[in-house]
């Protein structure tokens, strides 16, 4: 089904995700309204056309960073989160990749029906604008933004903002799309919020909690296996040296287990490496330096009190 961006108002009570501590919030409302390249007379905020091209959203760093164009494909068809979202180490939008890596984790096809590859080989992405952030029942419109498949390199010509370590381009065109949306570049690449920005991908209001309760474990573990919302976490102060943890910085939430009694979270570093290393600092202690990596839920509640949580569409 087609949906007009102007015709859909989602509707999502925040009473109905805060639910008691364990338990699936008692409805996720179904989304769906995939980019209509018919459509694009009526696109709330798209790249302007001039003549063929698109405009392309203002750089950060317009010295150092220039656009290229890149003949790569979206690589929808195939989403490996670990490989195709990481985050640039120009760019302070962890923010903005740890969500996406959640999502793409757990329900990779929401991006199949939230971007759009139009015949031009241009991309239209959906996102959601909040019409009353204030309020208890917040509503979301559909907003939908075009840019063109170039990206954005360094002096050297080479990717340095979002990429993929594998050769596709959807996640690097779904954090220009963000930009565009966002009002460029410099908007988005110091720093932000992550309820923002998972409100922008999901169109859903977040839930919060700061400190973690200690029955948060049996929500998060209940969540992540059902696929059923997109969980970020991070901290406020530097944490403890030797501890493999940034401070300020957003993280993943992958899947939890619980192993001899012991609550393990699984988390990832938007970065794609850096976790809690061995006694000499030397080697990750799983022994592969990803960006995934376990920690207890103790742990996390002391280094990483920060969270955010907004449930994905039902599939």
């Amino acid at each position: 089904m087609r949906v007009h961006p102007q015709s859909q108002r989602v509707v999502f009570r925040s009473a109905e995700a805060v639910d008691a501590p364990g338990r699936l919030p008692a409805a996720l409302p179904r989304l769906n309204s995939t980019p209509n390249p018919q459509d694009t007379d009526h696109l709330e905020l798209s790249t302007k056309r001039s003549g063929a091209a698109l405009s392309e959203p203002a750089l950060d760093d317009p010295q150092r960073q220039s656009y290229a164009d890149s003949r790569a494909p979206l690589g929808l068809n195939k989403i490996d989160f670990k490989r195709d979202v990481l985050q640039g180490l120009t760019i302070e939008d962890c923010y903005f990749a740890a969500p996406v890596a959640a999502i793409a984790c757990l329900r990779p096809e929401f991006f199949r029906d939230a971007m759009h590859e139009n015949p031009d080989g241009s991309v239209t992405v959906r996102f959601f604008k909040c019409d009353n952030p204030h309020d208890v029942a917040q509503t979301f419109t559909p907003v939908f933004v075009t840019v063109s498949r170039k990206v954005v390199v360094d002096v050297a010509g080479k990717h340095c903002l979002g990429h993929a370590a594998s050769q596709k381009l959807w996640y690097a065109l779904l954090e220009k799309a963000y930009a565009q949306f966002q009002g460029g570049y410099k908007a988005i690449s110091h720093r932000g919020l992550p309820e923002v920005a998972m409100g922008a991908l999901l169109g859903q209001p977040v839930l919060t909690f700061d400190p973690l309760p200690d029955a948060l474990f049996d929500r998060i573990a209940a969540l992540t296996h059902a696929k059923a919302a997109a969980i970020v976490v991070w901290g406020k102060d530097r944490p403890l040296l030797g501890s493999g943890i940034q401070d300020r910085h957003c993280y993943s939430v992958l899947k939890t287990r619980v192993v001899h009694g012991e609550r393990l979270v699984t988390l990832r570093n938007t970065f794609g490496f850096g976790e809690p290393m061995d006694l000499f600092g030397l080697h990750a202690k799983d022994g592969k330096n990803d960006g995934i990596f376990e920690i207890t839920f103790a742990e996390m509640a002391r280094l990483l009190p920060i969270y955010r949580e907004c449930a994905l569409p039902c599939a």
